[in-house]
């Protein structure tokens, strides 16, 4: 589906969370004197992360990550964080 459909079928006040979660910490990297994109993205988050950054020519991608279970190593690499990783075009910064 495309970004239009995707928004329609999105749940209701989706975007209006998200972008209240992301408007305090851009505006702190703002004061900081970065310059910050904000975007509430739907469809396959992979896919629309890996998309926008691209379309934006993106600087750098920051994202999100959990912890690595010492135990089991290898049992992250199905997530988003690492397939954005992999398929970016520019660097991705994970945050624990």
């Amino acid at each position: 589906m495309n970004g239009d459909a995707e928004t329609a079928l999105a749940p209701r006040g989706a975007r209006t969370c998200g972008g209240r979660w992301m408007r305090p910490r851009a505006a702190k990297l703002r004061k900081a004197g970065l310059r910050v994109e904000e975007k509430v993205l739907f469809g396959n988050r992979v896919e629309e992360i890996v998309k926008s950054a691209a379309e934006s020519r993106a600087d750098l991608i920051v994202l999100g990550s959990h912890k690595v279970d010492l135990r089991r190593p290898g049992h992250g690499f199905g997530t988003i964080s690492y397939k954005v990783g992999i398929l970016a075009q520019c660097p991705v910064l994970l945050v624990k």
